[in-house]
């Protein structure tokens, strides 16, 4: 496999992907390998090269994307998926691929290192080094890897599953968890109320909810950039619809209550969180309008 780059005169070839054991070699020498296929397909387009590579290191890799500390591969695996599968996945590696790759890879986060310890998750999702639970929290969006997969699982899953896996992340009631979540929901408007918008489009924007190559995904992998492209929805319309509807049916009154009461019960999450709960309110006012 070669990287993104075809204007010097020597084009880098990883060949410690063929020269030892992918699962015996660091996460940090993954890294390149990953940033290379999602970048580089956004900037040249889907290449046999990098599609190959990419099949090969999936599974090997899926395992070094859990807990503790795999954050960073998950999310280089997600946004190369993204960049080598469209939404419709209408060239699969075999007939059981888009199941196996929401069990495994959209599963990542739920694993049981990452809800371990009191409260669940606070390490990866506010950074904790052990001094901040007197200050303010220290991050006002949420967490890369768990955006990343929130939008793994929207995209990718069957239409008839978005209900079910929305109320299975809505019953969370860890206020942590909670937090995170309210401020993607927020964000994420940017994407599930505009067709148009792709995940390169979160840059910049409060609240955070990017991840890692975020940026390089702008729904055109063709490789050409002469004519205006239409990129495809990032989240196909059935889904963003059906998804919709399950968080509008989810928020009750009472729920809603909920939410706010638990995550204000902490005071950190509550400074940090309080600009994101007005627009909760707002989006989910907006959200059962519509459904009405």
């Amino acid at each position: 496999m070669g990287e993104a780059w075809f204007m010097g005169k020597q084009r880098r070839m990883f060949t410690e992907l063929i020269e030892n054991d992918i699962t015996g070699l660091r996460p940090a020498a993954l890294i390149d390998p990953l940033r290379e296929i999602a970048s580089g397909t956004g900037s040249f387009g889907r290449m046999r090269e990098w599609r190959d590579w990419f099949n090969h290191l999936l599974p090997h890799l899926v395992p070094m994307a859990g807990p503790p500390n795999g954050g960073e591969i998950r999310e280089l695996l997600i946004s190369g998926f993204f960049t080598q599968y469209p939404a419709d996945m209408p060239y699969l590696p075999y007939r059981e691929f888009r199941a196996d790759a929401l069990a495994t890879l959209g599963c990542t986060i739920m694993g049981a290192g990452d809800w371990s310890g009191n409260p669940p998750m606070l390490k990866r999702m506010v950074g904790d080094d052990g001094r901040f639970a007197n200050e303010a929290w220290p991050w006002r969006g949420t967490g890369g890897d768990i955006s990343a997969c929130l939008f793994f699982c929207l995209r990718y899953l069957p239409v008839s599953t978005i209900g079910d896996w929305a109320a299975s992340a809505l019953t969370i009631d860890d206020p942590h968890w909670r937090a995170q979540l309210m401020i993607w929901l927020v964000g994420a408007r940017r994407i599930l109320g505009n067709p148009k918008a792709q995940p390169a489009d979160l840059s910049d924007q409060y609240p955070s909810i990017e991840w890692s190559l975020a940026d390089c995904l702008k729904g055109n992998y063709s490789g050409s950039f002469a004519e205006p492209v239409v990129p495809e929805p990032f989240i196909p319309i059935a889904n963003r619809s059906a998804f919709d509807r399950a968080v509008a049916a989810f928020f009750t009154p009472q729920l809603r209550q909920g939410w706010i009461d638990s995550i204000d019960a902490v005071d950190y999450l509550a400074n940090g969180a309080a600009p994101a709960m007005s627009a909760l309110e707002a989006m989910l006012d907006g959200l059962q309008i519509a459904q009405t």
